[in-house]
């Protein structure tokens, strides 16, 4: 019956009749091949719950970013290693053709047309999300363990965007030591400062392999290229290598050979470290003393830096001060400066990279929960420093620190009755709710609108004036500062002020 159809009969000669059933046959069996391909792929699809990968992660999403939010579901359930493979398999998404055809759309059609449907989620969006929920359920032992062997299959820009997103979430590395460890003594640079980044933040396991750590650093800080992309990576290895405690003498010379780098990041942050760990040989008198005025403006930005974060600390916040940082920052703020710049004098630019450095370091101090006596004193002293700036920058930070030590109120109003920053001093004796009578009379003025003729204080702190003219800036925010501190100390002159 069948052979009919397709070969022609006794009375069926026509050969186009035989090219034609020829045709549809071969079309027919091409059709059935392409859908059983298609069948076997589907089944061959990892499923959680019943659901494919296309499924938990669909390619059409109505306004808005794409984030978790728009997969509720794969945020939820993501929790289990039976969900990894649906990650893996997001992970390596590729580009669709409604991507090309909804951006050829965008740069034709009216924008209030495409608003009104949804748009094609850009495969590396589906991949960077899949990636970031890979690395947030890696503190689970089983879900590391499953991720650790599935790592192999990722390419090598999914493998280095998985160790950041690792590194970023602060994910406990021990369940996933194995795959660190091989990857420690594998090829190239990126992968293992990435590595060595994540397991620097643990004592425990860094210890050991201190050593293997550092020189992952330092093998990829001699490639100039990648210090841009590696430095924070590096320098976190290297600042945490002073928290692991017992630095064997290969770190420390390992460390050594970092501070001779050109990078003035990388090498300041391993001189900074060499203090720490190994103080004998590199005292810090050496460095936060006779050193630190020749430093360029690179350098002195990284002891900044130091001194604001930490020691490899997140950079969220100011950090726990210890009593040697104190001390460190105490050399810091009392180290000599270069003379006033004269014609006849090249040092300015010395002397202004110092008063920047400085200045840095007193916003830093300001952040300081507790701040110790002798920082708040040395702040104190530098309200009488001859730069305006600097003595403003300091008064500021006295303000932040609020009424600590109330024997420093004389010293505050010796500042103010000169003119040194009289708007952050005046509030801070405000807060303190003292007021030495001998500041009673130009406070008094100064709470009426009028300055004392001949008086020539600095200017009040950019951000604190108000819209009106300078002048009427100048004088209304102060006016209103001492109007608050003769109320707050309870002088009889705050009665005696005309109201706006």
């Amino acid at each position: 019956m069948f052979a009919g159809l397709v070969f022609p009969g006794p009375d069926e000669s026509d050969p186009h009749a035989f090219r034609r059933r020829v045709v549809l046959v071969g079309a027919g069996i091409l059709v059935l091949a392409i859908l059983g391909v298609l069948v076997l792929l589907r089944a061959a699809e990892p499923r959680y719950l019943g659901r494919t990968t296309d499924e938990w992660f669909p390619r059409w999403v109505q306004r808005g970013s794409v984030s978790s939010r728009i997969y509720p579901a794969a945020a939820r359930t993501n929790e289990t290693s039976e969900f990894l493979p649906i990650l893996i398999r997001a992970g390596q998404a590729r580009t669709e053709l409604s991507e090309v055809v909804w951006k050829i759309a965008a740069d034709t059609v009216p924008d209030d047309w495409l608003l009104r449907v949804g748009r094609p989620v850009r495969a590396d969006e589906v991949r960077s999300l899949a990636v970031q929920l890979m690395a947030r359920n890696a503190r689970q032992v089983e879900f590391a363990e499953a991720l650790a062997a599935e790592f192999p299959r990722l390419d090598e820009a999914e493998q280095i965007e998985l160790l950041r997103n690792l590194g970023r979430f602060r994910i406990a590395p021990e369940a996933m030591m194995p795959l660190f460890d091989r990857l420690l003594d594998g090829p190239g640079l990126r992968l293992p400062v990435w590595v060595a980044s994540i397991v620097s933040t643990s004592p425990d396991l860094a210890r050991p392999r201190a050593a293997r750590l550092l020189g992952a650093a330092s093998v990829a800080a001699g490639d100039a290229n990648l210090l841009a992309e590696l430095f924070v990576p590096m320098s976190s290895v290297v600042y945490r290598s002073a928290t692991w405690g017992g630095l064997s003498r290969e770190g420390v010379v390992l460390l050594e050979q970092l501070a001779t780098r050109e990078n003035p990041g990388i090498r300041m942050a391993s001189r900074l470290t060499l203090v720490r760990v190994d103080p004998q040989n590199h005292p810090a008198e050496r460095l936060f003393r006779d050193e630190l005025p020749g430093m360029s403006s690179a350098e002195l930005d990284e002891v900044a830096r130091f001194f604001r974060f930490g020691l490899g600390g997140s950079r969220r916040g100011p950090f726990a001060t210890g009593p040697e940082v104190l001390t460190w920052m105490l050399m810091a703020l009392q180290g000599e400066e270069a003379p006033l710049a004269t014609p006849a004098n090249a040092a300015g630019s010395e002397r202004k990279r110092m008063l920047a450095f400085k200045s840095e370091l007193l916003r830093a101090m300001s952040q300081f929960s507790n701040p110790s006596r002798a920082l708040h004193d040395a702040a104190l002293g530098m309200v009488g420093h001859d730069d305006a700036s600097l003595r403003r920058t300091a008064a500021e930070a006295l303000e932040r620190m609020g009424p600590l030590f109330p024997d420093a109120v004389p010293k505050i109003g010796a500042n103010l009755a000169v003119g040194h920053a009289p708007l952050p001093l005046l509030r801070l004796l405000g807060r303190y709710q003292r007021l030495p009578s001998e500041l009673e009379p130009l406070v008094t003025e100064l709470a009426a609108g009028r300055v004392p003729t001949g008086r020539k204080g600095d200017s009040p702190i950019p951000g604190d004036r108000t819209r009106r003219s300078a002048q009427m800036e100048t004088n209304g925010v102060l006016q209103d500062a001492a109007r608050k501190l003769l109320e707050q100390s309870g002088r009889q002159g705050a009665t005696r002020v005309p109201g706006k």
